[in-house]
């Protein structure tokens, strides 16, 4: 588009070849900002698989009392971190604290 506007010989060619090349430059910045941004969501890394058979989740990093159970294979969304220990969150709602090393972050 840029050597139909640099080369045309009537002025048309050269509207064309411009405006072409103005929508192209903006297409192109749209897709820059998509792919940052999906760069940024997958290395966001607040998932994690539970990779130990049984977990106890507890109440505080502290060691608070066991809440619930999870197995291996659970799905958890880490909302934050102390130490070791992580905050995590189920699919449905539940929340607590497990330590890191029973979980691997994807």
């Amino acid at each position: 588009m840029g050597l139909l506007f640099l080369l045309a010989s009537s002025i048309g060619k050269r509207r064309v070849g411009f405006y072409c090349g103005i929508v192209l430059l903006i297409l192109s910045l749209c897709c820059l900002g998509f792919s940052v941004w999906q760069k940024n969501s997958y290395n966001k890394g607040d998932e994690a698989i539970v990779m130990l058979p049984v977990s106890s989740v507890k109440s505080s990093p502290s060691g608070g009392k066991d809440l619930f159970i999870i197995h291996e294979g659970t799905k958890v969304k880490i909302l934050d971190s102390v130490g070791s220990w992580q905050n995590i969150s189920l699919a449905d709602g539940r929340q607590g604290w497990i330590d890191g090393s029973a979980i691997e972050v994807i």
